[in-house]
Order: C-alpha cells, then structure tokens, then sequence
C-alpha cells in the first residue's frame, strides 16, 4: 500500500504543471479559458522627476479607467466652466 502511494505521488510530481492543472480538474486543457491578454502603459507621474511606471491591465480594466477618468475630467470641466458664469452675490 505504502508502495503504491509513494508510486502515485512521484508520477504527480513528474507531471508538467499544465498537465497536473487537467488531472486536477478533470478537464482538457484546450477546454480551459486563456487568460486575457494585458496591456501595458507608461504613465506619467505628477509631480515626479522620475520617468513614470508601466502599468499592466487587461483591456476591460483599461476601458473601466478609461471611462473613470473621462467622466473626472468631465466633472472638473463643468464644475470650472460654471464657477465662471456664477455673477457675485446672485446666489
């Protein structure tokens, strides 16, 4: 019995992580979903004399920052826009 445990776990160890991912799973490998693709940036740091960071994001989460920060530029905007048009003492 011993034997065949010892036998059974020096053949799992001898597996590829992918094929041990498949045995644990119980599925194929082509079966399983690719990880999504990242997409890397440069960005910019305010304030910083340093050249920046690369940061890395899938693009469903580049799109969610995208919209973030479009929808904070768009606040700011307005908000600036309309201070100006404000008369003194009219409020």
């Amino acid at each position: 019995m011993m034997m065949t445990t010892m036998i059974a776990a020096l053949s799992l160890a001898a597996q590829s992580p992918a094929q041990q991912a498949v045995a644990k799973n119980g599925g194929d490998a082509a079966t399983q979903p690719a990880p999504e693709k990242k997409i890397c940036r440069d960005v910019m740091v305010t304030g910083s004399i340093m050249p920046g960071r690369r940061i890395c994001r899938t693009a469903k989460e580049w799109q969610a920052t995208d919209q973030a920060n479009g929808d904070a530029f768009e606040a700011a905007r307005y908000s600036r826009n309309r201070s100006w048009t404000k008369s003194p003492g009219l409020d």
